[in-house]
Parts: structure tokens; C-alpha cells; sequence
């Protein structure tokens, strides 16, 4: 395990979803994108030249070579105007078939079958068949869909645990949901079909990409955020990125 965590220190790597090593990851690279602007702004000097330059990151890492297409927009096009939310606390892979799900309303005692369609890339990122871990089960089509058909709230992080995966519930649950590759839907869509007991079967669809109402948004968001981080928390937080709230106000209480 050290030695798998060392690694991913070194490049970030996809072997470690559905571990702590993942979100691990994007920790890393936040925070050396952070030191390497403070060590700059403190007079540290590099090679400017180290990632499309001979022997640079590109160069070393089979890169295709192409500044242009890499570079472009470059300080005209900022991907925080872009920004998406993560109303699940799962992985982005399964976003769009809860979303989907949403829409028909799963209850579990009415489901016979469910099947979800998605695109070829998540098969081997987030359908693990039968987690036994928290942490697994954030990677695993049939388990969030199972959790959710249950009632249980996929935005709460103590949803995601070993004794959630154990449920007998879930796991009978789980054995009629059936995950399938379709290579016509995009990386942000999902298409999900239930079949009921009565015979009666409904379908949804979902694409992270098609726009959401700024009112429906903001409401999501804080639901997450209050699952999060509780209510009092929550609501501490959103009146400071509102103006309503000092940012002193709010850390001296943490």
C-alpha cells in the first residue's frame, strides 16, 4: 500500500479509484500547484520551458506534441466559468444515471429490473458489481442506484459505508440492476430503463452538460452542502461567499 500511494504521488494514478488514493490525487495536485506559484512568487526558479521543451513533460510522457491545441484559449478562456457541481458524493461517472433515476422516481419494492446504458469509458472506472466497502460503493452503478431506490441520500458521505453495502435490502436490490456499454452516448449521458412488477416500464435520460436552472442549482447545491457539512455550517458558508457574512466572522470558528 506504500508503495501504491508513493506511486500515485508520482503520477496520479486511475489504479487507485476507489480508494482514499483517488481523491487523494486531485489533493496533490491542488497543493502542488499552490507551492509551485508561492516558491515562483518567492524568487524560485525554473525552466520555463519544461512542458512542451526537449525533455519536458510532453516529450517524456509520449505526449502528441501539439502546443497549439494544448495552449489554446489560454488566458482568454477560463474553465471556472464552466464550473459544475457535484450533487452526489460519488464519483462523476455515475452523476448522469442518478440524475436519470431521479426522473422515475425509484421505489424499491416496485423495481423488477433496472437497466443503465453509459458510456464505454465508466465501465472499468466506476461499475464495481459488488462492493464491500464505503469506498467502493462510490464506484459502483448498482450499488448508488440501489442506495437511492432505498431512500438513502447519495449527497450524505455516511451513505457511503460498509455496513450500507452489507444491507441485505441493497444487496437483493442490487442483483436487478444490470449495467451496459453504449457507445452512442457521450461521456456525460446516461439512459436508464426500470421495468416494474406491475409490467409497466419507464425510461430517462440525463446529460451533465444540459443546463440547470440557477434557482433548482442553488437549492441542490446547499442540500449537498448542509449534508456535508450540517446546516448551521452550510448556511455559515453561503452567507459569506453571498457578502452577508464576514470571512472573519466564519473562520474564527473553525
Amino acid at each position: 500500500m506504500a508503495l501504491g500511494l508513493a506511486a500515485t504521488r508520482a503520477a496520479g494514478l486511475k489504479a487507485q479509484f476507489g480508494t482514499m488514493g483517488k481523491p487523494y490525487n486531485a489533493g496533490l495536485a491542488a497543493s502542488a500547484g499552490v507551492e509551485a506559484a508561492q516558491l515562483i512568487a518567492a524568487g524560485f526558479q525554473s525552466n520555463p520551458d519544461a512542458l512542451d521543451g526537449e525533455l519536458g513533460f510532453g516529450a517524456t510522457h509520449h505526449g502528441a506534441g501539439n502546443t497549439a491545441a494544448a495552449l489554446e484559449g489560454l488566458g482568454q478562456v477560463w474553465h471556472v466559468e464552466g464550473l459544475s457541481h457535484k450533487f452526489h458524493a460519488c464519483c462523476h461517472g455515475l452523476h448522469a444515471a442518478l440524475e436519470a433515476a431521479r426522473m422515475l422516481d425509484l421505489a424499491a419494492p416496485e423495481i423488477a429490473a433496472l437497466t443503465v446504458r453509459t458510456h464505454p469509458r465508466w465501465m472499468s472506472v466506476c461499475n464495481q458489481i459488488a462492493p464491500s466497502t464505503g469506498l467502493g460503493a462510490k464506484f459502483s452503478y448498482r450499488t448508488v442506484l440501489a442506495m437511492q431506490a432505498l431512500g438513502k441520500d447519495t449527497a450524505q458521505l455516511e451513505s457511503y459505508s460498509d455496513a450500507s453495502c452489507a444491507d441485505p435490502r441493497l444487496v437483493t436490490l442490487r442483483d436487478r440492476i444490470h449495467v451496459e456499454a453504449d457507445d452512442t452516448l457521450s461521456e456525460t449521458e446516461a439512459h436508464v430503463s426500470l421495468l416494474r412488477r406491475d409490467g409497466k416500464r419507464f425510461e430517462a435520460s440525463h446529460d451533465l452538460q444540459a443546463p440547470v436552472d440557477y434557482t433548482d442549482r442553488q437549492t441542490r447545491l446547499l442540500q449537498k452542502a448542509a449534508a456535508l457539512l450540517g446546516t448551521d455550517t452550510a448556511t455559515e458558508v453561503w452567507s459569506v461567499l453571498q457578502g452577508e457574512a464576514a470571512v472573519s466572522d466564519f473562520t474564527r470558528h473553525f
